[in-house]
């Protein structure tokens, strides 16, 4: 049996004022202090100057359990046909209902959902972040999840130290979760909706780095064989994601046409989901025909001496490469990343003039927004080039 649906409707005075008891004169319902002579009108009562009624209903939201209200004017029949209305609404989404089930039980069958869906890291994420919604709200059920305890979330992420983009993005994240929750029929509106911009943190922008040519030169005789040689090649003349770099089989070089096949495969997944097709650059041809003495050992391109994906140490075997190549901070910490070599690969098209969609589209990116924010960095020299041409209008 479902429960009862409250729904009421309350009467209050309309044209209240406040007579300010040191000048007589009339102030508004909400005044604090007179706008005649300033005094103060705190522990004034209201005055009913006889103008009428508003009316308004009142019902309990069944998901929150937190009571909402409309105004609907002086008309009382209005106001009751209002009640009815919205008690009728109420009760046919009672009848449909919402499936019960516990906060525990929907991640197990969310994260269940999105491996076919979604990449290996994706459903890693969607599984921390379940994870670490829990241990700061404690959430029985879906029900409870508000406004409130989405700001508490965000407060105790914050509060370990995490930053603005990390906390923006498991808000993302924990939105597209119950976003499923809402279509599956666990809750009837995300908490989310209406309310992403009041969550979201102001992030401080970030510097774009980019490579010199002369930084990729030095990069580049820092690496101690052909298969890192063949890495930081296509990453800087490719733009591939350094997971699409390592995914990369024989299959998917064209020689003849000199064309790089980035494709999805049954353990990889692109970024957007999307094959797409990018042009070899001479220097990118060379590296990789440097590496065809192992071509028959394995279909990768970049195997691992027992013949497997290179994964771990990756990163950790690049800041190394940056170190020896000395390209480092004041302080001894390497000044790029693997994924630099992209970005520099975007920033260099846009500096030649070509225009964003081609970029857009060579990179993988969902949209154009993406390549102008993150990776169109604008290098020194060619602020510099920029300064010396106004310099000449002169």
């Amino acid at each position: 049996m479902s429960k009862r649906i409250n729904v009421w409707v309350t009467k209050r005075k309309t044209g209240c004022v406040k007579i300010c008891p040191a000048c007589q004169s009339k102030n508004g319902a909400t005044a604090k202090t007179c706008s005649k002579c300033d005094a103060d009108l705190h522990q004034v009562k209201r005055s009913f100057m006889g103008k009428g009624f508003v009316y308004s209903v009142i019902w309990e939201n069944p998901r929150t359990g937190r009571r909402q209200s409309i105004t609907t004017g002086p008309d009382k029949a209005y106001a009751s046909h209002v009640q009815g209305k919205k008690r009728q609404e109420l009760e046919s989404c009672e009848q449909k209902g919402i499936t019960a089930i516990d906060y525990d039980s929907f991640v197990q069958e969310h994260l269940q959902s999105i491996e076919d869906t979604h990449s290996k890291g994706a459903c890693y994420e969607h599984e921390l972040v379940l994870k670490q919604f829990k241990a700061a709200c404690h959430p029985k059920d879906l029900t409870v999840i508000d406004f409130q305890m989405l700001e508490a979330f965000r407060t105790a992420r914050v509060a370990d130290g995490v930053s603005p983009a990390s906390v923006n993005k498991a808000l993302r994240t924990l939105q597209a979760a119950l976003e499923k929750a809402v279509r599956r029929g666990y809750i009837r509106v995300n908490p989310f909706k209406g309310n992403r911009k009041a969550l979201s943190i102001k992030e401080p922008e970030k510097p774009i780095h980019t490579l010199e040519p002369a930084d990729f030169k030095a990069l580049y005789g820092a690496c101690q064989n052909d298969r890192w040689r063949g890495i930081v090649t296509v990453g800087y003349y490719g733009g591939l994601r350094i997971g699409e770099i390592l995914a990369l089989e024989w299959s998917d070089i064209d020689f003849d046409r000199r064309m790089l096949h980035v494709r999805n495969k049954a353990d990889h997944r692109t970024k957007s989901g999307k094959n797409r097709v990018v042009p070899m650059a001479a220097e990118t041809v060379s590296a990789l025909q440097a590496l065809q003495v192992d071509r028959f050992k394995s279909t990768l391109v970049f195997n691992t001496l027992v013949n497997s994906r290179m994964g771990n140490n990756v990163q950790r075997d690049f800041r190394e490469i940056v170190i020896r190549a000395e390209l480092v901070d004041k302080d001894g910490k390497p000044r790029f990343t693997l994924h630099d070599l992209r970005r520099t690969f975007c920033t260099n098209l846009l500096g030649t003039g070509a225009d964003v969609k081609s970029v857009q589209t060579l990179a993988g990116h969902a949209n154009v927004t993406t390549t102008l924010k993150h990776y169109a960095g604008v290098t020194a020299k060619k602020m510099a080039e920029a300064i010396d041409r106004l310099s000449k209008l002169g």
